[in-house]
């Protein structure tokens, strides 16, 4: 769980997270998303992947990621909201 959320305090690690929770995204639509290489998306996602948050399915020639269990989308939602809640108090928003 700690582990889990030291990954959510990276800023793109989360974008991909709160991108994911609306549904599964093929790795080159994240890059575009993004505006990082796919290395770098891949990188992040291999993180993510072996924490249990996400999961990778390959269809021919993409891999499309998805939350590796449906509450993460009501988690992912929980701290965006607490991002910007402290960013509207002055805080760090942290994404």
């Amino acid at each position: 769980m700690i582990e889990a959320l030291r990954l959510l305090g990276h800023p793109l690690r989360f974008n991909l997270l709160t991108q994911l929770a609306r549904g599964p995204v093929a790795v080159g639509e994240l890059a575009a998303r993004t505006g990082q290489s796919l290395s770098i998306i891949s990188q992040q996602l291999a993180l993510l992947r072996k924490a249990g948050l996400v999961q990778g399915r390959r269809e021919v020639k993409q891999v499309f990621y998805s939350l590796a269990r449906p509450r993460m989308a009501e988690v992912a939602q929980a701290l965006a909201e607490m991002a910007l809640a402290g960013a509207a108090r002055g805080g760090s928003a942290g994404a």
